[in-house]
């Protein structure tokens, strides 16, 4: 399935505070917030990367071309839900798939892999215009609460915002350049998204 992503609406909150994000820093003066604030964002995005994960929740727009798979693997676990699937039909028009005509499989729990969309019982996907981003299913995802984000996962940001807030650059320690702290990638090994590259 050849694809892209884009995102439609970010994360309206962090999975930890800026208040946690100080009491982990050691920081006792309001001097930093605004940058704190930032770093946490940079955090999390940076532990999404390694993850494939969707930490906090999101809207995407996975675009597929020419036409509809046997099966849509939906991309940044957990899924929440799927909005909308468009199509352009073979006349060039976009047309909107009624819900009843796909099943979504969407796993439950912290450590739960892709969600997944197929046709409905009996029902066989329509035919499109074959063409780039001839399909557009908008989902959403993430965990809801910050508190439903696993622990080991909270624990990776605050380190990679320690190591953002501290150095301020990438380190250099002879000629090896530090970019992500140790630990990070044990942390968040067990939520890795199965499949992913790197």
């Amino acid at each position: 399935m050849n694809y892209s992503l884009s995102q439609v609406t970010a994360p309206t909150e962090e999975p930890i505070t800026l208040d946690e994000a100080k009491a982990h820093l050691r920081v006792d003066l309001d001097d930093d917030d605004e940058l704190i604030e930032g770093l946490i964002t940079a955090a999390r995005d940076m532990v999404e990367t390694e993850t494939g994960r969707a930490l906090m929740s999101q809207t995407w727009d996975l675009r597929c071309d020419y036409g509809f798979p046997a099966c849509f693997e939906i991309p940044k676990p957990p899924l929440i839900s799927v909005d909308s699937i468009t199509y352009v039909d073979s006349d060039g028009d976009t047309q909107t798939l009624a819900t009843t005509e796909y099943t979504v499989d969407a796993p439950e729990g912290p450590d739960c892999w892709k969600g997944r969309i197929v046709p409905a019982y009996s029902i066989t996907w329509p035919t499109t215009r074959s063409i780039i981003n001839a399909v557009t299913v908008r989902f959403s995802c993430g965990y809801e609460l910050a508190q439903d984000v696993p622990e080991p996962l909270k624990t990776a940001i605050k380190v990679m915002l320690a190591e953002l807030y501290v150095r301020r650059e990438e380190s250099v320690t002879g000629t090896i350049i530090n970019a992500v702290p140790f630990g990070l990638k044990a942390l968040c090994m067990p939520y890795r998204v199965k499949g992913l590259a790197g």
